[in-house]
């Protein structure tokens, strides 16, 4: 069972990632709600695996990872990879929560 998107403006994200020229993908909507979720705090790869379980989606690690690899490529998502620490994530600022559930 999957949890409620809670992202406010589903055709906004949408059109985003169609202006990226990428495809609308459950995955994607989940790492994009869950990294909102996180309210612009920063997220490790192993913690936001953990918070698409709580919030009980689906997602195995290699679909995040997939997700999170496009959504950082073109600039959706910010990866910061730092010696000695993990590799955290952020959603960027101009990013627009969708209010669609699904």
């Amino acid at each position: 069972m999957h949890g409620r998107l809670q992202v406010p403006d589903f055709s906004e994200i949408q059109r985003q990632l169609k202006a990226h020229r990428l495809r609308v993908t459950l995955a994607r909507l989940e790492v994009l709600d869950a990294l909102h979720r996180v309210k612009k705090k920063v997220i490790t790869r192993d913690d936001l695996l953990l918070l698409l379980g709580r919030l009980g989606y689906d997602t195995s690690l290699p679909r995040m990872n997939r997700a999170l690899r496009d959504l950082v490529r073109v600039g959706l998502v910010l990866c910061q990879v730092r010696e000695d620490y993990p590799t955290t994530f952020r959603l960027m600022p101009f990013v627009v929560r969708v209010s669609t559930t699904l």
